[in-house]
């Protein structure tokens, strides 16, 4: 995703980089809404404990960042 560059942004990459971002989120302990449909993924993160590395977390604001700067389709459905 983050090769996209300055390129069009696809809405399905966008979606699976905000995807990503979210899990490294919750690894670090930045919840956000819990319900059924992030169980699955709620119970892995309490069960592994895992810590993002510095440069994950890094690459996470980076895509999110991309997926909210122009040329993206994401956001020009918002």
């Amino acid at each position: 995703m983050l090769e996209a560059g300055d390129d069009y942004l696809e809405a399905p990459e966008a979606t699976q980089a905000i995807a990503a971002a979210e899990v490294v989120a919750r690894l670090q302990g930045n919840w956000g809404v819990r319900n059924a449909y992030s169980e699955v993924l709620d119970n892995c993160v309490e069960r592994t404990r895992i810590v993002p590395p510095t440069a994950i977390v890094h690459k996470a604001r980076l895509a999110l960042d991309r997926v909210m700067s122009e040329p993206s389709e994401l956001l020009e459905l918002c």
